[in-house]
C-alpha cells in the first residue's frame, strides 16, 4: 500500500533536483525551502502564484484550483484547471503577453532549457478552515501551446500523469 500511496510521494523526473516527492504535500514554504528561496530561519514571503529562480532557471508554478472572491481579487481569479490527466491548462498573470520577456520563457522553455514545476491545491483552506492548505507536486510540465494575451492561456503537458482524485476536483470545478 505505501507504494501506491498518493502521501508518500514518488521520485520526480528529471530536471527535478530537489528534496520533494512527485504527488507529496507541501507548504508553499517547504516547497520554496526546497529549492534554494529563503533560509529554515527566514523562509521566502513569495505570495504569488508563480515564482522565477533565476540562478536555477526554473519556474514554480503555485495554483489553488477553487478561488473564491474572499480570497482572490477580480484580477487573479485564472482559470486553472486540468484538461486531462497529463494536459493542464493555466492562465498567466495578467500583465503576461506572448512577446513580452515572461512569456516568452515559457514559449521557449523546450529551447532555453528552463524549467517549469507545478504544485496544485484544491482550495486555498484545509479542512479545518484554517488558511495555508498544502500544494500537490505535480513535478515538472513542458509547454504545449498558447492563446491569447494578458493573460495568456497556456496548456501545459505534465510528464507524469495527474492523480486521479486531483484530476476529477479539477474537472468538477472547471465545469461549475
Amino acid at each position: 500500500l505505501d507504494v501506491r500511496s498518493e502521501r508518500l510521494g514518488l521520485p520526480m523526473s528529471p530536471g527535478g533536483e530537489t528534496p520533494l516527492a512527485l504527488h507529496a504535500q507541501y507548504t508553499r514554504a517547504e516547497i520554496l525551502l526546497a529549492y534554494g528561496d529563503g533560509t529554515a530561519g527566514k523562509p521566502s514571503t513569495n505570495r504569488e502564484g508563480v515564482r522565477w529562480l533565476p540562478e536555477i532557471k526554473t519556474d514554480i508554478f503555485f495554483v489553488t484550483l477553487r478561488k473564491s472572491s474572499r480570497t482572490f481579487s477580480p484580477t487573479t481569479m485564472y482559470r486553472d484547471y486540468a484538461l486531462s490527466d497529463s494536459l493542464f491548462h493555466w492562465e498567466s498573470q495578467n500583465a503576461t503577453h506572448n512577446e513580452s520577456p515572461i512569456g516568452l520563457r515559457y514559449r521557449q522553455q523546450r529551447s532555453d532549457g528552463t524549467n517549469v514545476v507545478l504544485f496544485v491545491r484544491e482550495e486555498n483552506t484545509r479542512r479545518n478552515g484554517r488558511k495555508g492548505a498544502p500544494f500537490t507536486c505535480l513535478g515538472n510540465v513542458d509547454y504545449v501551446s498558447d492563446e491569447g494575451n494578458r493573460p495568456m492561456q497556456i496548456t501545459w503537458r505534465l510528464r507524469n500523469p495527474l492523480p486521479e482524485a486531483l484530476l476529477e476536483a479539477s474537472q468538477i470545478i472547471a465545469a461549475a
